[in-house]
């Protein structure tokens, strides 16, 4: 099959997720916000093409074959050729107030993390409350309109919330679980600078604390479960700023932050 290249297509528009599977030639209904969002917002029309993504990695160039009042159906073209990446780091993320956990999820996921486990930490400020089912459907619609808009091609997902010590007993399941601590004095960079590449094809995990920091009580049960704890610098910073940085670093030792397609 023909690959188109991405950086070619010039790619400057949102994408979509379609929940089948589908391959070249198929024709695709598109309802409901998203058609909306298409002919509404963008002001597409017959003719123009979209991206479609299967939430697993794959995207299509799709034409606009046909409008209607609300939806539309665009025929899918040739797939377009992405590298394969590395696994991008799954964010283990303490709660922290709405606007600020709510941004932390959709800058995370514009970076390319495409799984988020929030956790309640000994001293998080926020609570999760009653209303837990209802934040969680909240956080996955930001982070689909992150995917989309960001030409993520993977569907990313807000895990259950948990507490710190229910990450810790799935830690094990990670070839490499990290926690940055403003009491350590090692710098991710002298640990980790020029090795991440070699461990591209590997599960990596990354705690981000709340506001308070991480107890004493919490730092030892990390210790206990394998879990390296490391520094972003002398700084002390929001738990927003320490999330990003985090996934930054990773993603660019990884090698995920490449300009090639």
């Amino acid at each position: 099959m023909e690959l188109y290249n991405l950086r070619e297509a010039k790619l400057i528009m949102p994408q979509f997720f379609i929940d089948k599977k589908f391959d070249k030639d198929d024709l695709i209904d598109i309802r409901g916000n998203d058609a909306r969002h298409i002919l509404g917002a963008l002001r597409l029309g017959l003719g123009d093409w979209i991206l479609l993504s299967d939430g697993e990695g794959k995207n299509f160039r799709a034409v606009i074959e046909d409008v209607r009042t609300n939806s539309l159906t665009a025929r899918l073209g040739e797939r377009l050729k992405r590298r394969n990446p590395a696994p991008p780091p799954v964010l283990a993320l303490a709660f922290a107030k709405k606007e600020r956990f709510e941004w932390c999820i959709e800058k995370a996921v514009e970076l390319g993390c495409t799984r988020i486990i929030p956790f309640l930490g000994a001293r998080c400020v926020a609570k999760l409350g009653e209303d837990a089912a209802k934040k969680k459907r909240r956080w996955n619609e930001i982070a689909l309109s992150a995917a989309k808009q960001s030409g993520l091609p993977t569907r990313p997902c807000i895990d259950d919330p948990t507490t710190f010590e229910e990450v810790c007993k799935i830690s094990g399941q990670f070839d490499h679980a990290v926690m940055f601590f403003e009491g350590e004095d090692k710098l991710s960079a002298d640990i980790f600078w020029g090795s991440l590449e070699k461990k591209r094809g590997e599960k990596h995990l990354i705690f981000v604390g709340p506001e308070g920091g991480f107890t004493s009580k919490e730092i030892a049960l990390a210790a206990t479960a394998g879990i390296k704890t490391l520094s972003l610098g002398p700084q002390i910073l929001r738990v927003e700023t320490a999330a990003i940085s985090a996934i930054a670093i990773w993603q660019y030792n990884l090698g995920n932050m490449s300009a090639r397609p």
